[in-house]
């Protein structure tokens, strides 16, 4: 669990797709996007790129929400080692650098070929000696 102080800055990042991977693939297909693995780095980058130019940083993260589509290619099962692979490139493995994280298993998701989507929620002390 992790404890917000009060006064805290927050910051909502939502549901957040991964870019075209590989733009001369047919959109839909097993490379457009990549696999589970790419699409988590592409999303991750994101992330960190509008988390910084808000002001915050991935340490900041407070809490995570995943979603996975089972990948064709994994005979219909969700890649949890490639998102994990993603993740760990991301996060500190102590545990007190990592946000808590919710992650589950979806039918689709709103791009074809997209296997993950991610959203996440940053808390930062306001005070500026804690910045």
């Amino acid at each position: 669990s992790i404890t917000v102080p009060a006064g805290a800055q927050w910051l909502f990042i939502g549901a957040t797709l991964a870019d075209v991977s590989d733009k001369g693939a047919t959109p839909g297909s097993a490379t457009h996007l990549g696999d589970t693995a790419a699409q988590a780095r592409s999303i991750l980058g994101k992330i960190k790129a509008e988390l910084t130019a808000a002001g915050f940083a991935m340490s900041d993260i407070v809490k995570m929400e995943v979603y996975l589509v089972a990948d064709p290619a994994k005979g219909g099962t969700v890649d949890l080692m490639g998102l994990l692979s993603a993740y760990t490139t991301f996060f500190d493995k102590k545990v007190s650098s990592i946000p808590t994280r919710s992650t589950v298993q979806v039918a689709g998701l709103p791009i074809p070929g997209a296997l993950v989507q991610i959203a996440v929620t940053a808390a930062r002390s306001s005070h500026p000696e804690h910045q």
